[in-house]
């Protein structure tokens, strides 16, 4: 493991069924993955764009397994109570009942595990040691303390001149792109309207190749003129 002097603060610790630690150094958060060959990476505050965070599947299940046992204990605890009365075990499945029912509620609410992560310009990484909302949030907290110090704090009217200003390079590359292919723009009244529709001309029936008369069949005078 890594020597940790005054310079690092640790926010998570490896467990028995994860191998990964994380510190907060003077400019940069260290991460520390493996346990008997270790590789260690550095995510500086400067380069940091997002810290995030969202629940997963996994506390649902937790929450599926908890209702599924405390239906189980509560038939349980119900028949042995009025078969025994409520002595010896009947009090333990009743404080199982309800540390089931607590963590089932708990879970479903949102206070169960998460996944979270921290976003740089090239990379996203993931800190397994803050798995719950509330470690998640603490995390951010002194995170985003780090990062401040190096980015600075930006405030609304600096968010609302950046978003103006992505808008207006928007709009000139569109316009660069219309002139580069020919086509500038034109307001609405003078787009070219639609060309009136032709006159068309009946056309003149075959004659038929009989010996009958065909004078009835010829065209007008002005026609062809």
């Amino acid at each position: 493991m890594v020597e940790i002097g005054q310079n690092y603060e640790r926010l998570t610790s490896d467990s028995l069924f994860q191998v990964q630690s994380s510190y907060l150094g003077s400019d940069h958060l260290l991460i520390i993955n493996g346990d008997l060959r270790e590789k260690y990476r550095k995510i500086y505050y400067k380069d940091i764009e997002a810290l995030l965070y969202q629940p997963n599947a996994q506390s649902k299940m937790i929450a599926a397994f908890c209702g599924v046992l405390g239906l189980i204990v509560l038939i349980l605890a119900v028949s042995s109570t009025l078969e025994f009365g409520f002595t010896g075990v009947r009090v333990f499945l009743w404080g199982l009942l309800c540390f089931l029912v607590l963590a089932f509620f708990w879970l479903l609410r949102g206070g169960g595990s998460v996944v979270f992560g921290v976003q740089s310009a090239v990379q996203t990484v993931r800190i397994v040691g803050v798995n719950t909302r509330s470690r998640a949030q603490r995390a951010v907290e002194r995170i985003s303390a780090r990062v401040i110090e190096f980015q600075g704090s930006l405030l609304p009217e600096d968010l609302s001149a950046a978003a103006a200003k992505r808008k207006g390079v928007k709009a000139d590359v569109v316009r660069e792109e219309s002139l580069s292919r020919g086509s500038p723009s034109l307001k609405s009244d003078q787009l070219p309207s639609a060309p009136p529709p032709l006159r068309s001309t009946p056309r003149p029936k075959d004659p038929p190749e009989t010996g009958e008369d065909l004078s009835r069949f010829a065209p007008p005078e002005d026609f062809g003129n």
